[in-house]
């Protein structure tokens, strides 16, 4: 990621200003970096600061992200996602709802597994060998923020209303297929793929295709992207994501 500030907005950059804790303002740093690289290359633009600048990313009052250039609004759908100095920006086509997540694959505590999971997820994870469970928990988890992200709801509904389920099938371009069963609603299509000890999830409604590859992901790559035709544009920053 770029130093300094010259690629962010007016706004944005008083915006970072007031973040007191340095790895909040980190985070929400590269967050901001994924997602302007992912306007730039959807837009055709040089990802120059400036040429950056003119695009700002701001937050409405639910904290969905939306995207202005020259502070006019684009018609392009967006989520942002950041963990631990990585971040994740997942673009849509107009009228289609989308979020992204971005975890890293770790051990974490079974009470963890029982407050926030439903039944058939606990036993799902239960049942998985020893070895991929951890990333069995990784995957329910970030398919759950993705997908409230896409509903427009957040962490503002209860997790266990919502079922993950990995979907079978060859991965394509890296993607698997996942499905989110909704109470009371529909069931949403997503994609999710690992990249080292990260792993990262795209929900979009309607369904859409797996992601594909805009730019490349290297280790020393500032930021990478990939695009679907109908589904998802993502660019992932910074270079510590690696892989295809």
């Amino acid at each position: 990621m770029a130093p300094g500030e010259a690629w962010l907005s007016a706004d944005e950059r008083e915006t970072a200003a007031g973040l007191r804790f340095e790895k909040r303002r980190s985070d929400w740093r590269v967050g901001r970096w994924a997602a302007k690289h992912a306007l730039a290359a959807r837009l055709g633009l040089a990802p120059q600061a400036a040429e950056l600048a003119r695009l700002e990313i701001r937050n409405d009052p639910e904290g969905a992200p939306s995207a202005l250039r020259d502070g006019r609004p684009l018609p392009v759908p967006l989520s942002i996602s950041h963990r631990d100095g990585a971040g994740l920006c997942a673009l849509a086509p107009p009228g289609r709802a989308i979020g992204c997540d971005l975890e890293v694959v770790e051990p974490r505590d079974p009470a963890f597994v029982a407050d926030y999971f439903g039944a058939r997820e606990r036993a799902g994870v239960a049942a998985a060998p020893e070895a991929g469970r951890v990333v069995r928990v990784a995957l329910v988890w970030s398919a759950k923020e993705a997908a409230l992200k896409a509903l427009g709801t957040g962490l503002r509904r209860d997790t266990r209303e919502l079922h993950v389920e990995p979907a079978p099938g060859e991965a394509r371009r890296g993607w698997r297929r996942l499905a989110v069963e909704v109470a009371g609603d529909a069931t949403l299509a997503g994609w999710w793929r690992e990249l080292g000890e990260r792993l990262l999830t795209v929900v979009t409604r309607p369904a859409g295709q797996a992601p594909e590859a805009l730019l490349p992901l290297g280790g020393d790559q500032a930021a990478a992207s990939w695009s679907a035709r109908t589904a998802a544009r993502v660019s992932a920053a910074p270079g510590s994501l690696s892989g295809r």
